[in-house]
């Protein structure tokens, strides 16, 4: 049965009360557990994608890229909205400049990290 019919969610802060009452070893197991869950996750959507794909055309959807002038457009317009937000919003600010300085850091990676899909 495929992954997503068992999808199920688990958040815990580990500044909680309930994860601080656990012993090392349960906070240790589930800690593994939800890597696993993650890891198996990501391998499975990437390794599915393209069945996806097939279904979805084989249904008639048509699948396509956005011009780089729509991409371009889009881009100019959700900068706008979130600096809009962050400027209403200090927890907003805070989450979206963090993001931001996680992108910063990860944009060299990804670009090595992967090679063209055309090869």
């Amino acid at each position: 049965m495929p992954l997503a019919r068992h999808r199920r969610e688990f958040m815990i802060g580990k500044g909680s009360p309930w994860w601080k009452g656990l012993s090392p070893i349960h906070q240790l197991v589930i800690a593994t557990a939800c890597r696993d869950l993650t890891l198996r996750s990501l391998t499975l959507s990437e390794a599915t994608q393209g069945e996806a794909l097939d279904k979805m055309k084989s249904n008639g959807v048509h699948i396509h890229y956005w011009s780089d002038e729509i991409l371009q457009q889009f881009r100019e317009t959700s900068i706008a909205v979130l600096a809009e937000e962050s400027a209403k919003n200090p927890a907003f600010a805070k989450i979206y400049n963090s993001l931001q300085d996680f992108r910063g850091r990860y944009r060299e990676w990804a670009r090595l990290s992967r090679l063209p899909a055309d090869l």
